[in-house]
């Protein structure tokens, strides 16, 4: 064997070496970094680029209570969402019931804060709709959030009590937001849409057109803050002190006047319990 190959065979080694470290490194800095950082996901209960300037501005309000980086996540569907969510992608969520329940009971999510009242699902119509409550719903189409939203459950399960059964009397279409559904009312692609009061209240500040109320839900515990076991005790602490402040503080105004709710208050686990019975009722349904 020449010296020239023994050389370049001790080079290519040398050189792979290299390369292997070179990986290693970085590797092992972009966990360093991953490690440091948190992510907050939104479920995207309206349009994106709305849940973004809503809740945007929280996230970076978190990485100033946690001092690092918490970096905002939504998605385009909630069904992407609900595969985030259920990766575990999620350091810190707000997140509707449904998830909530699922999330808890899979994977240890504990409950930070709640919207101080009580959710509803609400119907509602054009304002110069002939539809002026749920009387006047036979034969029409009722626009709804996607079937996995609890909002969804809660207004189909209503409207059968009152008579109403889909492709009976009435037929249900779903959309991917409360968004597209409430805006698929103001084109008259439907003649109702069952949503939640806060979207209603986000919709109402973008369209000029107005929306009236027909029909209202009885309530279960609202939609919620929570974080992953991951997050440590003294981390959530402070999130919850910081979030349960809002209301006596002048940017915690800001955060509440822009999601539309007057407080976050504390939340228990167990007050979901009504809608882990409600969730099991939906997936026997949806089977």
């Amino acid at each position: 064997m020449t010296y020239s190959v023994v050389f370049k065979r001790v080079k290519n080694v040398f050189t792979g070496l290299i390369i292997a470290i070179f990986y290693t490194v970085n590797a092992n800095a972009e966990n360093d970094k991953s490690k440091n950082e948190l992510t907050f996901g939104v479920f995207p209960y309206v349009a994106p680029r709305v849940v973004e300037k809503i809740y945007g501005p929280i996230g970076v309000a978190f990485s100033k209570i946690l001092n690092r980086k918490v970096r905002f996540l939504t998605s385009t569907s909630y069904g992407k969402f609900n595969k985030n969510l259920h990766s575990q992608m999620y350091d810190i969520v707000f997140v509707q019931p449904f998830d909530y329940v699922e999330i808890a009971d899979k994977y240890g999510y504990k409950p930070l804060a709640m919207r101080d009242k009580r959710l509803p699902a609400i119907l509602v119509a054009r304002s110069d709709s002939q539809i002026k409550s749920v009387a006047d719903l036979n034969g029409k189409t009722i626009g709804l959030p996607p079937k996995t939203a609890v909002i969804s459950y809660m207004t189909t399960t209503y409207l059968e009590k009152k008579g109403f059964v889909q492709n009976r009397n009435v037929k249900f279409v779903y959309f991917r937001s409360h968004f597209s559904c409430m805006h698929n009312v103001l084109v008259n692609t439907v003649d109702v849409c069952g949503t939640a009061p806060p979207a209603l209240r986000v919709f109402k500040a973008s369209v000029l057109q107005k929306l009236s109320v027909i029909a209202k839900t009885p309530t279960i515990s609202n939609l919620l803050f929570a974080v992953h076991p991951r997050v440590s005790a003294e981390e959530i602490a402070r999130l919850k002190s910081a979030i349960l402040s809002w209301r006596i503080s002048n940017n915690g105004k800001v955060f509440l006047s822009a999601t539309k709710v007057n407080a976050y208050i504390d939340a228990k686990d167990f007050y979901y319990d009504q809608v882990r019975e409600m969730l099991k009722k939906n997936k026997a349904y949806m089977q």
